[in-house]
């Protein structure tokens, strides 16, 4: 069958309940909700029976049940179908949007198969437009099908492999065969629409690494500044370093190419209501916001520099916008709350990695002392920066802040930020 896995944030799942995930799965597999439900009746009435040998009615009755499933098997086995069944499946996905799910069945089998349905199981975390269905399959016919699934979550999926079924002749007992096919999904988030946003920066950098992938291409003149260890000597300011005896440094930029640095605050307390729950409505939001504003980004043709998360930091010295947007909607499907408030802090190496870049976006979930002096500490570093917070509440508190609401986020969210 495979491992039945799909995203959980909340980081423990009991083991009854996962006996109870596997029983599920395995019964769904065996019986279809007919024969489920015959077989509650049944053995309601032959318990009955056992009371009073005499109710005759009764007896009848549960004596016919069984005779119709052994029928049912009996018939079931001689024309249990033998297939040989592929399936196609992206390796990413959006959340809440649909894709493709190409099937490919063959009939390896001397005797035909009829009323044939593909995946019909419920995957915890999917919904589908339409299950495959095949009326009749002769011996040795292959036949290709489509359908549309739905990802509920972002995440990693891993589906069960693909299970093809007959119910032939009464729909009373299940009839399958496994699969071979993709099984793996990494569902990214869906981003909110951010259609303009107001930066204090709109320049590049003067990385190394940028400047000579960038040869050949025009080069921009933004500033001079002090000669910092890893700049390109090439743009020494001969002039300046003689009439200041300082080292200085011509700063260039891509004319096309501005870079920025993204920082993200995982930290979110979700209320008592889904605290326990696989899906925190809020953070998810927040989620979707931080892939919206990134896309608003490679739209404007902006490099993210660097993409902080907590205390991790990803570097990405690619030129290409479009590129490093597929890799950081990749990071955000992995990115899970911490559930706690926990102070925030970044360290010196992060601060070097922002300086290196032009500007900074941060994405606060919570306002309290320690985010206070981060901002002030990124502030009195000079460097350019727009905050955004997040929460139910404005704080009063708030000084050069943008808030959103998660209210405005669901419903009148203008895309300006």
């Amino acid at each position: 069958m495979g491992a039945i896995v799909v995203p959980r944030f909340i980081g423990y799942q009991s083991v009854t309940l996962t006996f109870l995930n596997w029983l599920g799965y395995l019964i769904n597999t065996q019986f279809t909700l007919i024969g489920r439900v015959m077989v509650l009746i049944g053995t309601l009435m032959l318990s009955y029976c056992l009371l009073g040998p005499y109710i005759f009615p009764m007896s009848y009755l549960g004596f016919s049940l069984i005779c119709l499933y052994i029928i049912n098997i009996i018939v079931g086995f001689i024309f249990r179908p033998q297939l040989k069944v592929q399936r196609a499946l992206s390796k990413n996905a959006v959340c809440n949007a649909e894709v493709t799910v190409s099937y490919i069945i063959e009939n390896t089998g001397k005797l035909p198969c009829w009323d044939l349905k593909m995946d019909a199981i419920h995957y915890p975390g999917t919904s589908k437009k339409q299950v495959v269905s095949i009326n009749c399959l002769k011996p040795g016919e292959t036949v290709r099908e489509s359908s549309k699934m739905l990802f509920k979550n972002r995440g990693n999926f891993l589906l069960p492999a693909v299970f093809s079924e007959t119910a032939f002749p009464f729909g009373l007992w299940k009839w399958g065969s496994f699969g071979s096919g993709n099984r793996e999904v990494k569902v990214v988030p869906q981003a909110i629409a951010v259609t303009s946003m107001k930066l204090p920066f709109l320049v590049g950098e003067n990385n190394a690494d940028v400047l000579q992938s960038s040869q050949g291409h025009g080069m921009e003149f933004t500033s001079c500044r002090e000669f910092r260890l890893g700049d390109n000597p090439k743009h020494i300011h001969w002039a300046s370093w003689a009439k200041t005896g300082t080292p200085v440094i011509r700063e260039m930029s891509d004319e096309g190419s501005p870079t920025a640095s993204l920082l993200f605050d995982p930290c979110h307390v979700p209320n008592i209501i889904e605290k326990y729950s696989d899906t925190q409505v809020n953070f998810e939001l927040a989620i979707s916001l931080l892939a919206g504003i990134c896309e608003c980004l490679s739209r404007q043709n902006f490099c993210i520099r660097n993409f902080i998360v907590g205390q991790e930091i990803n570097t990405f010295p690619q030129t290409r916008a479009k590129e490093i947007y597929d890799e950081i909607l990749n990071l955000c499907a992995d990115i899970k709350d911490t559930r706690k408030i926990e102070p925030i802090k970044l360290n010196d190496y992060m601060y070097n990695s922002i300086q290196d870049s032009k500007g900074l976006i941060v994405i606060l979930l919570n306002w309290d002392e320690s985010r206070k002096k981060l901002v002030t500490q990124i502030n009195d570093n000079g460097i350019p920066c727009k905050i955004i917070l997040l929460g139910t509440k404005k704080p009063q508190d708030l000084t050069n802040v943008s808030f959103i609401s998660f209210q405005d986020l669901k419903t009148n969210f203008s895309g300006q930020i």
